[in-house]
């Protein structure tokens, strides 16, 4: 996932704040921001739907910096590794147990967050059987950009899982 830190839109913006010192501002500074960098850097595909609603649903979360702290704490992980010492290894027994449960991966293939092509492959290595569904009009957030689809996928996978 190395290539997709260096090719996303969202972690080369990242890189960028952080070198020029506007990282923690603007991420800081969720409850205004945050529906621009998901509309500009991580791709809905259907910009419309950014009603005044729809800001408040998403901002209203990060009202203040403390509220944003996990917004701030995640892209800045992934960009610099973790703070601190890093974590042991899972024990094996989890690994498994999370490797046997079902899984299916709906990816939005317009999505510049998570490039799909490093995305993919990644899930495949832990869920070589699963399936994969590319939704070819979705961005980063397929709950909006194809929620009918998302929607159906949901319920056939719900009704082909077993119990």
């Amino acid at each position: 996932m190395k290539n997709n830190v260096a090719e996303s839109r969202w972690f080369q913006w990242g890189r960028s704040a952080l070198a020029d010192g506007s990282f923690e501002h603007i991420l800081g500074n969720a409850g205004h921001t945050i529906a621009h960098l998901m509309i500009d850097l991580q791709h809905v595909a259907r910009p419309e739907i950014a009603t005044p609603t729809w800001i408040r649903a998403y901002s209203s979360p990060f009202s203040t910096p403390a509220q944003s702290r996990g917004v701030i704490a995640f892209p800045r992980q992934v960009l610099e590794g973790p703070q601190g010492p890093p974590p042991g290894p899972p024990p094996p027994e989890a690994v498994a147990a999370l490797k046997a449960l079902p899984a299916m991966l709906a990816v939005g293939m317009r999505d510049t967050a998570l490039l799909p092509e490093y995305v993919i492959p990644a899930f495949k290595l832990s869920y070589p059987d699963a399936p994969v569904v590319e939704i070819p009009d979705a961005g980063h957030f397929p709950t909006e950009d194809a929620p009918q689809t998302l929607l159906a996928l949901l319920d056939l996978f719900l009704q082909t899982t077993p119990d």
